[in-house]
């Protein structure tokens, strides 16, 4: 069985009494059953002091029914007070593949102590949703692998890139001050910028650039084996595997052959969640042993010359405001973190192949156990002009994890549509 090390699942669970409790019929999975109305209203509360732009609210499918009534592609979720469309998406939280969606994620924004009142119904004529989040395979530069939202992109290098000897399994940064997908056209600049210099995606045209160092580091959230004070990284990622692709979460594993180390063998499988209106990753990997009884796994993310940094071992997260390659382009911001406490001391750093600095979170693992920790980036250039902001994003996003979003009872039920509905 696997074990998690990491962060406790705080996920609040939809009530259970919903339907006794608001007189809303509940489909069973019989196809003869009695039906339940095609529209009903719930409420969902924030009761933190502070706001909670673009969040996920995650129901259950299994507690909800609403795949026996409302199929995927006509469902319809409204902000009853204002009419606004908001984006949704069936989710499945299983890795294995071809598996039937179990989650209902719906991205809402909630003032500090506020309430919204949600309506779900059937619309097969509403128009597909804006897809806010991107992850694909980059065959056409040396197979990495791109994801990226709203607000900031990553990527790693894969095994074409491994076979011409460029080894990184760290976590690549790529900084934007855009909502817009960039990845597929700053690849095409790069081959465009083999005649013409200026059309570099390490040049800022507006959009924004890469400018981060990932070299042998860990990057923005990487992982290494840490023993007797040395890091030990595996090679580029092996495969890759799309779980969910949008439109509010990108989901995906990214696969790393076994590599040795002086006590053992091991491999990887990293499981990456990207959420729309986030800077962080959502990041489970799971280990698996041969050779020794246990390992000590390394999370985290580098650190260059003339960056600054803030560890906080008692909340697990290590920030850093980091120097880019082009003094031009400000700052970009690095972090990783948990909402659990982990077994190892969080607050380390090393040298690791002389430079860059290396900050990580250290959990001890079993063959088979998974870490749980998050991490991402933000630009100076974008919306995250200093470091005391990024220090702040960091304390909101941990609050925001220990305190999820749930719904209340459904408070009402409706037999049409509100008269206020606007499509986004």
């Amino acid at each position: 069985m696997t074990r998690t090390i990491g962060p406790a699942n705080t996920r609040r669970s939809f009530l259970t009494g919903l339907a006794a409790s608001s007189g809303l019929l509940l489909a069973p999975r019989f196809a003869h059953a009695v039906q339940p109305p095609s529209y009903f209203l719930f409420e969902v509360e924030n009761p933190l002091n502070l706001d909670r732009p673009s969040e996920i609210l995650d129901l259950s499918l299994d507690e909800l029914r609403l795949h026996t009534r409302v199929a995927p592609h006509s469902l319809v979720v409204l902000d009853q007070a204002t009419g606004n469309r908001l984006p949704h998406q069936f989710y499945a939280t299983s890795s294995t593949g071809a598996t039937e969606p179990d989650r209902l994620l719906i991205l809402v924004d909630l003032p500090a102590r506020s309430r919204i009142t949600l309506s779900l119904h059937a619309d097969p004529a509403a128009p597909p949703l804006t897809p806010s989040v991107t992850a694909r395979l980059v065959p056409e530069r040396m197979d990495d692998f791109a994801w990226e939202n709203d607000k900031v992109a990553f990527r790693a290098y894969g095994p074409a890139l491994q076979a011409t000897g460029e080894v990184s399994s760290g976590i690549d940064v790529w900084s934007k001050r855009v909502p817009d997908f960039v990845t597929r056209t700053w690849y095409e600049r790069d081959r465009l910028a083999a005649n013409d210099p200026t059309q570099s995606y390490h040049r800022d045209n507006g959009q924004g650039l890469d400018s981060y160092d990932v070299g042998r580091s860990l990057g923005c959230g990487g992982t290494a084996v840490w023993t007797n004070n040395t890091l030990l990284p595996s090679k580029n990622f092996a495969s890759a595997r799309i779980l969910a692709n949008g439109p509010i979460r990108a989901d995906f594993i990214l696969t790393y052959a076994p590599w040795t180390t002086p006590h053992l063998t091991l491999s990887e499988n990293k499981r990456i969640t990207l959420d729309a209106g986030s800077h962080l990753n959502r990041v489970r990997s799971t280990f698996y042993l041969s050779g020794a009884p246990s390992a000590t796994i390394a999370a985290g993310v580098a650190m260059h010359s003339g960056s600054d940094h803030r560890l906080d071992p008692e909340r697990s997260t290590i920030a850093v405001w980091d120097t880019p390659q082009l003094a031009s382009a400000g700052h970009i911001a690095t972090a990783v973190l948990c909402t659990g406490i982990t077994p190892h001391p969080a607050g380390q750093s090393t040298v690791q192949g002389g430079k860059p600095l290396n900050a990580f979170l250290c959990f001890d693992v079993k063959s088979g156990d998974t870490i749980e920790y998050a991490s991402g980036a933000a630009w100076s250039q974008a919306d995250i002009p200093t470091f005391a902001d990024w220090l702040n994003y960091l304390r909101r996003y941990r609050e925001r994890a220990l305190n999820p979003l749930a719904p209340t009872t459904p408070i009402a039920r409706l037999t049409r549509p509100s008269s206020r509905t606007r499509r986004a």
